[in-house]
């Protein structure tokens, strides 16, 4: 039946309390009469509980706590190894039916606090912890088995994790961590991996969903120590792929990694779980992931935890340019074409030349951002900064602000081969996408901004990297006219002269993309290429004084709507809930702000010095610096 009102109709006479009786006469009482019954009341109940009234109806009547006790003691009876096979394939059949119905009013939040406020927890634990002897007639496809409804099980559990105030109390409870952490090694030792893989997958998922605040991320990686046992668990699944055979098997350990990499994610977003996190070698697993094809689902989390470990963090920022063990004291020796993380992130970046490898471009890109960020911030890591150089890191950077396709599609063609021309050569040698132009929808205000600062900074640390940034003019102009002219002219990339620009309709709803803080730091880095790159002048500079004095003229009509600003930050957005989706992995809470991930200390509208720090500077003064220069 699936016909709400009439489902609800049905609860309002009382249905749960009749078929509550049957399914206690039959399985508490023992009364012969209703025993074949049972499983009919109890299917029943499984379609009311579909109903809006259908869950409240059974928390707050005994039915909820009479399906736990009667989970518990069917448990209890199939675990005794005389009994019956008869016996045997029926308590698994109504414990189906049990199972069933928890996982599909699991997702109900009172559901899933009535489950640990009631200590129900520990039965289902103890389910999944608990095998019968094995009867034969369960390789049968068409009998029960309790492998299948042992899964369900621990499906059950991992959505008991997605609830807000359980994340926290069961963080504080060390018992329940550490059968989550016995999870993760099931069947690891054995021939029986394969059979484990949806219990291990689960203790991944409910560990990432538990891993959702600041607190309980600190606790897990720095109390339990959770960390260590998700990467032994990578890295043995990561092995597994490269060696099992079989399709099926592969594709069952590549879930499993999903699981453990977006747990490993959310536990690196706090910023105190950063040290430790790179001190246990997770940035160079994550990189030894990137290398593997067969893995490339997995590459998406593998490059956001080294975004976030590179987050404010030296010592990892050293981990991911060397691949070694910080040691800032001494010199700093660096070999072109070594292999390291970093190498290892952007030859993985050069093969991302699909349009749905967007995703991985940016987050890449990010990743040298924060890099640049924290090197560009301290001068005792200048050295770390001149290898960031070495590396070409200028490209991915460039790439992000623009959106265009710059990478190269040959994996014979290393990154290092998209160095600066040499003196003599045309750059379209050098590079298959030099010319390539922005693509829609392949470029986000918040990641270009990052991208704009980090090059400002590389070029105030090294004026002449401006030529590796203005030889991707094609690109990078028609970017810096969408964001000064954003909100403001309408159509930027039809204008030749200033009789041409059309202005954006004050009274429409047009949403304007980019800030003005962004604007002011597209200015800034306006200023540096053109102070060492005449040519570039000579290109951008008859389009570009139109749209600056456009632009300006609607600044002073609105003063009082502009001024210097101090440094504003946005935390970055924590995973949410884990749940079972067709992917297995974390997806955000909040998909509508996951935009606005960011790392804390990015300074929006803001002049970026030569040491690195910011100050404050007004738009229609960064304009005139501008407009001055041309």
């Amino acid at each position: 039946m699936d016909n709400e009102p009439v489902q609800n109709s049905i609860l309002s006479f009382g249905a749960l309390k009749t078929l509550t009786g049957i399914i206690k006469k039959a399985k508490v009482e023992n009364v012969p009469e209703y025993t074949g019954m049972a499983l009919s009341a109890l299917s029943v109940l499984s379609n009311l509980a579909e109903a809006d009234q259908g869950v409240p109806g059974l928390l707050q009547s005994d039915s909820f706590e009479l399906l736990f006790n009667l989970l518990k003691n069917e448990h209890d009876s199939i675990l005794d190894e005389s009994l019956e096979d008869e016996k045997y394939f029926n308590s698994l059949e109504f414990i189906d039916s049990i199972t069933t119905l928890l996982e599909t009013i699991g997702e109900n939040d009172d559901v899933q606090r009535s489950i640990v406020t009631k200590n129900f927890l520990d039965v289902l634990l103890n389910f999944v912890d608990h095998k019968p002897k094995f009867r034969a007639q369960e390789a049968d496809e068409d009998s029960y088995s309790f492998e299948e409804i042992r899964k369900t099980v621990s499906r059950i559990v991992t959505l008991v994790t997605m609830n807000d105030v359980n994340m926290v109390e069961i963080t504080k409870k060390p018992e329940l961590i550490a059968r989550f952490k016995q999870w993760l090694t099931l069947g690891t030792d054995s021939d029986s991996g394969v059979k484990e893989d949806e219990i291990r997958m689960s203790g991944a998922l409910s560990i990432g969903n538990l891993a959702r605040s600041d607190e309980t991320c600190i606790s897990l990686v720095q109390e339990y120590g959770i960390a260590q046992s998700l990467l032994e668990l990578a890295v043995l699944e990561k092995d597994r792929v490269l060696n099992c055979e079989g399709r099926d098997d592969k594709k069952s350990a590549i879930k499993v990694l999903h699981a453990v990499f977006g747990a490993l994610k959310n536990l690196s977003l706090t910023n105190e779980n950063r040290s430790p996190l790179g001190k246990i070698g997770l940035i160079s697993v994550c990189a030894d992931i990137l290398e593997l094809d067969t893995l490339k689902s997995i590459h998406h989390p593998c490059v956001g935890i080294m975004k976030n470990l590179c987050g404010d963090n030296l010592d990892n920022v050293y981990r991911a340019l060397t691949g070694y063990e910080p040691s800032m004291k001494g010199s700093f020796s660096f070999k072109r074409g070594s292999k390291t993380p970093l190498s290892q992130l952007i030859a993985s970046i050069w093969k991302s030349t699909g349009e749905n490898d967007i995703v991985l471009r940016n987050e890449g890109g990010r990743v040298i951002v924060n890099m640049v960020r924290v090197c560009g911030h301290q001068r005792e890591a200048n050295h770390l900064l001149n290898a960031l150089i070495d590396f070409n890191v200028v490209t991915p950077l460039v790439q992000i602000v623009t959106g265009a396709l710059l990478t190269r599609s040959n994996d014979s063609e290393s990154p290092e081969e998209s160095a600066p021309p040499n003196h003599g050569q045309e750059e379209t040698e050098h590079h298959v996408h030099f010319d390539a132009v922005p693509l829609d929808g392949q470029f986000f205000p918040i990641v270009q901004n990052e991208g704009i600062v980090a090059l400002i900074m590389l070029l105030n640390f090294k004026p002449e990297l401006v030529s590796r940034v203005t030889r991707y003019h094609h690109s990078l102009s028609p970017t810096i006219m969408k964001i000064l002219a954003s909100g403001v002219i309408d159509n930027v990339d039809a204008i030749e002269a200033e009789s041409d620009v059309k202005f954006v309709d004050p009274a429409s709803d047009k949403p304007q993309e980019y800030n003005d803080k962004i604007k002011v730091n597209t200015c800034m880095l306006l200023t540096a290429l053109l102070h060492k790159d005449e040519s570039f002048k000579t290109k951008i500079a008859p389009k570009l004084k139109i749209v600056l004095r456009a632009l300006l003229s609607k600044v002073r009509e609105h003063p009082a709507d502009e001024s210097p600003s101090r440094p504003t930050s946005s935390r970055p957005q924590r995973f949410g809930p884990v749940d079972r989706t067709s992917t297995k992995s974390a997806k955000p809470m909040l998909l509508e702000n996951s935009k606005k991930e960011m790392n804390a200390s990015m300074n929006f509208g803001e002049e970026i010095t030569a040491d690195g720090t910011p100050s404050p500077i007004s738009l229609s003064e960064a304009i005139g610096i501008v407009l001055l220069m041309l």
